[in-house]
């Protein structure tokens, strides 16, 4: 078998012309926080973005696209579309609010005590949801966060990834608002003989005869198996690990159902867990 390497993370779908400005950032109850309206009563104008920044770039790419090919979905470099998110800055203020506003609809989750302190078996780490709040209210104030999606990155996490609960889930707005993010493969993971291990393969490998021996070693530096385990245990929806790993890859049946070719392509709660270590745009 010819073994190679890939890279996960390549490409972003931009869902609207309108990127978010730097200076500029929608809150999660929908309402404006630019910094125009500072607590104090006074009124001050934001920066005019210049051309040269990312989210100007992203959106002026956006625009010459859809101008070129309108109709065809639009896309660009990964790595243009996070750097356009992380230079949003931190809104501490309304930051901290949306944590303490998010508490009372937590508490309806029945689970979460069982996650504090799940039975020996549980197959994932233990999780403190309203313990994730504090620590990022915390960081928050302390001011580690160097800007807004970083914090969002957290939230979403503690709410919609580790606990694995298919049934409970926040979606951050500027994670989860201006940019989709997807690859260009899809995986499988298949037995060359019937009887052996399986080995994870492109798709496109699999079905082309002159590529059949083809398998993917490592993604990101790191062992394929391994990087594919680590995101399912950061973000899979799923209560039990095998389920999550089977989704990151195609299946007839998702195909048919869910017109997914397998979350590692795209779609899923794992698309939104950009950031994490050694998986970078």
């Amino acid at each position: 078998m010819k073994p190679y390497a890939i890279h996960a993370v390549v490409l972003a779908t931009l869902l609207s012309g309108f990127a978010p400005a730097s200076a500029t950032v929608s809150r999660n109850n929908s309402t404006s926080c630019t910094g125009t309206h500072p607590s104090n009563g006074t009124t001050t104008v934001p920066p005019t973005p210049t051309a040269t920044e990312p989210c100007v770039i992203a959106r002026d790419t956006y625009f010459s696209q859809l101008s070129a090919t309108p109709g065809v979905t639009q896309t660009m470099g990964a790595s243009l579309a996070y750097e356009c998110l992380k230079s949003v800055p931190v809104h501490k203020e309304p930051a901290v609010r949306l944590l303490e506003e998010l508490k009372p609809f937590l508490e309806w989750q029945s689970d979460q005590v069982y996650l504090k302190d799940p039975p020996s078996d549980y197959p994932y780490p233990r999780v403190d949801i309203f313990g994730e709040l504090e620590t990022i209210r915390s960081d928050l104030e302390a001011g580690k966060y160097s800007g807004e999606v970083e914090w969002q990155e957290d939230l979403y996490r503690a709410i919609a990834g580790k606990p694995h609960n298919g049934h409970l889930a926040y979606h951050p707005d500027l994670l989860t608002v201006p940019f989709e993010w997807v690859r260009p493969w899809s995986l499988v993971s298949v037995s060359e003989d019937g009887t052996s291990l399986p080995v994870i393969k492109v798709l496109e490998d699999v079905l082309s005869p002159s590529k059949a021996s083809s398998h993917v070693v490592e993604i990101n530096g790191m062992d394929a198996a391994t990087f594919i385990e680590g995101r399912v245990a950061d973000s899979s929806n799923t209560q039990d690990p095998d389920a999550g790993y089977n989704t990151m890859f195609f299946s007839q049946a998702n195909k048919a159902e869910l017109k997914s070719s397998g979350y590692f392509e795209g779609g899923g709660r794992e698309r939104y867990v950009v950031s994490l270590s050694k998986d970078g745009p």
